[in-house]
């Protein structure tokens, strides 16, 4: 495995003339319909597929042999590819992700794709070896629907079919207890392997399921692998199990796999200690002035130690060290997403009209502190 970079975390604009790929019926069709981006990230490895619109993160490639980067510059953790459709054209804009939290992004490349292979050079310069992309056809299917494991008791989940270019079904979970849900953890299984992970949450302290509400989302399919192109994507396998495997409530109690419920609560607490330091700074006599404010907003750390995560080591005794490390990494995720939407709007990089500065420091402690008070 030498050479390789694979993580699992906790997942352009070359605009100008852009020849008819596509044939007259196609124009009449958005481009997003019937083609999807296929993205070769290691030769020799199964193919990935991407739908046009959005973006998606490739946390698996290979680094370009000998490379050494110049000192002091974090290895890239990632490659991100956003993808949008414009007058006919896909737009393909390559960015890279450093950092262990894969907080900073760095601008790579853009280009138009159509259905001869391109090959992303430029990513050698960052000591990436090129991925190669190109649009295969994709025509609207309906994907076998997976089998249900539920390892809780107040969702409720089920599934149906969606009706996609890109295989898919849509989940549905159900809560059915009186206490609002503030997330949960759930996997997918193919052929002996785990395929996909999720833990969905907001992020502004409200509950992700109220009693009585459902929330739904449409999720992929598992695809056969292929190491060669055909034009078109590949057909789904049948067999995909899906596994709801943790809730989490609102006031911290949890019902399903305890390790899921712990790190989970690693991200809420991350988000408590990241909004108790910018309470501590918006109550200061520093936000008296945007330019008093803003040194002291940049100075924020967003890093977090085992210490801070105490509290939830001592709710969830017994935890192996691996996982321990994930939940401090969990909390340092959230406490970084917090930091960076911050110091968007209150550091340096942004200054603010005095004669909004107050109203808008008081709106963002009064909205920080709403967020603290509804976290366990």
């Amino acid at each position: 495995m030498k050479g390789y970079r694979l993580f699992l975390p906790v997942l352009l604009f070359v605009f100008g003339i852009v020849p008819n790929y596509f044939g007259q019926d196609d124009a009449r069709t958005p481009v997003s319909q019937s083609y999807v981006l296929e993205v070769t990230y290691i030769k020799g490895r199964p193919m990935t597929y991407q739908r046009i619109g959005g973006w998606t993160w490739y946390a698996g490639f290979q680094l370009v042999p000998g490379f050494k980067l110049p000192a002091g510059v974090l290895p890239v953790e990632a490659v991100k590819f956003y993808t949008r459709e414009d007058n006919g054209a896909v737009k393909l804009k390559v960015t890279i992700l450093r950092g262990k939290n894969i907080e900073f992004e760095d601008y790579v490349a853009e280009y138009t794709v159509g259905l001869d292979k391109i090959a992303i050079r430029e990513l050698a310069n960052f000591g990436v070896v090129p991925f190669e992309v190109s649009l295969v056809r994709s025509p609207s299917t309906a994907a076998y629907l997976p089998k249900i494991n539920n390892s809780t008791k107040s969702l409720i989940v089920s599934v149906e079919p969606v009706v996609s270019n890109m295989p898919a079904y849509k989940i549905r979970v159900l809560n059915s207890s009186a206490k609002p849900v503030a997330g949960f953890s759930y996997n997918t299984w193919l052929e002996g392997s785990r395929r996909y992970t999720g833990m969905p949450q907001q992020f502004d302290g409200t509950p992700l399921i109220t009693p009585g509400s459902s929330y739904e989302k449409v999720f992929p399919y598992a695809l056969k692998t292929t190491t060669q192109s055909t034009g078109e994507v590949p057909q789904p396998i049948e067999g995909l199990q899906l596994n709801v495997v943790a809730v989490i409530f609102v006031d911290g109690t949890y019902e399903g796999d305890r390790i899921e419920a712990a790190r989970f609560r690693g991200y809420k607490i991350g988000e408590k200690i990241q909004l108790s330091r910018i309470l501590e700074v918006l109550h200061s006599k520093s936000a008296a002035s945007w330019e008093t404010l803003a040194p002291k907003v940049d100075q924020l750390t967003y890093r977090i130690s085992a210490a801070d995560v105490g509290p939830l080591l001592t709710e969830f005794q017994g935890l192996p060290d691996a996982e321990v490390e994930n939940l401090r990494s969990a909390a340092e995720v959230s406490a970084n997403r917090i930091e960076k939407d911050f110091a968007v709007t209150f550091g340096t990089g942004k200054q603010i009209d005095p004669s909004v500065f107050p109203a808008a420091v008081a709106a963002a402690a009064a909205k920080c502190q709403k967020w603290f008070d509804s976290l366990p």
